[in-house]
């Protein structure tokens, strides 16, 4: 009797564990960045969070930054390890791009905000491997 339910369990221990892996963007980032025009070397301009979580083929995306939210949609692009992510705060009138390069637990990313003639950068570090 116990044999058939232990096969179940690892059954289903099997199939949570594969889609885990096979998403490595899902999850919480910790991500600095710096101001379209900043220079990098120096401080960043702002300090926060960044959730990715899986919709079918697509991204939903939250920033936290400055107790403000930031939500966004993306597409990941397997063979450039890309995430490319459309942003806005509809009551601020604040949207832009992003493009992230993955790299492992790692990100780095350019953004373009609306009407923004430079570009800002933006890194992160998910969590789980800190």
């Amino acid at each position: 009797m116990h044999r058939p339910f232990s096969l179940i369990l690892l059954i289903i221990f099997i199939a949570v564990s594969a889609t885990a892996s096979a998403d490595p963007l899902k999850g919480i980032y910790n991500i600095e960045g710096w101001a379209p025009g900043a220079d990098i070397k120096g401080p960043s301009n702002y300090k926060g969070q960044l959730a990715i979580v899986n919709k079918g083929l697509n991204y939903e995306v939250a920033w936290t930054i400055n107790n403000e939210i930031h939500g966004g949609i993306g597409i990941y692009n397997k063979r450039t390890k890309t995430l490319s992510v459309g942003y806005a705060d509809l009551t601020k009138k604040h949207f832009g791009v992003v493009v992230y390069k993955v790299k492992g637990p790692k990100i780095e990313g350019v953004y373009a905000p609306f009407k923004g003639e430079v570009q800002g950068k933006e890194i992160g570090l998910k969590e789980d491997s800190l």
